[in-house]
């Protein structure tokens, strides 16, 4: 075969072989590369899809959270400010906190009277817009018995007591002897309800 006649024939096979990558390329890659890129895209917005769908289920959680959280200070609210007098819990309250102390009561006095309206910062009225309960006042008189260890005890545990309870005045005197650690208290309590418009 002359020399010519090779040069021929691969040029005419390296041309076969270019039309054969075209037409591989044009008929088998890129309809496989379209559909892969398809793809691509459909996980794509799945993905974006679920992304969205769990921000959204987040935000639903935290709202329940909040909703029930809600509930939980609202319950708080109603012990440390109860709905009504409720005077049968506050004496069982104090009572319990007079034996937790070994104080030993020897009797109770409970009468009614309102509460000032609330006013805010420098006795400036509340801001409007802020509803404002009105409060009545439970006003305690206690008499009780002991030492002043345990008088100091029932101050503490008094002030950090669910129900909001206020000391307004304090009296006491040797309960027996002179030289005895023995003490009789008279003691002025002043606990607060939210009263129905």
């Amino acid at each position: 075969m002359k020399q010519s006649s090779k040069r021929l024939l691969s040029s005419v096979v390296a041309l076969f072989f270019l039309v054969g990558a075209f037409l591989v390329f044009f008929n088998l890659i890129q309809p496989a590369y379209a559909e892969l890129q398809r793809l691509r895209g459909e996980i794509q917005s799945r993905n974006t899809f679920v992304n969205e769908q769990r921000a959204v289920i987040e935000q639903v959680k935290k709202l329940v959270a909040v909703y029930k959280g809600g509930a939980e200070v609202h319950e708080a609210v109603s012990f440390a400010l109860p709905l009504k007098a409720d005077i049968a819990t506050a004496i069982g309250q104090l009572n319990g906190l007079l034996k937790a102390s070994n104080l030993k009561p020897l009797g109770f006095t409970a009468s009614f009277s309102d509460a000032s309206p609330a006013t805010g910062p420098a006795g400036k009225t509340p801001l409007s817009g802020v509803p404002v309960q009105p409060t009545g006042m439970i006003t305690f008189k206690l008499r009780f018995s002991g030492p002043y260890a345990n008088f100091k005890s029932f101050l503490g545990d008094l002030e950090t007591n669910v129900r909001i309870m206020d000391v307004t005045a304090i009296t006491f005197q040797p309960a027996e002897k002179p030289n005895k650690d023995d003490y009789a208290y008279d003691l002025t309590v002043v606990t607060y309800y939210q009263k129905n418009k």
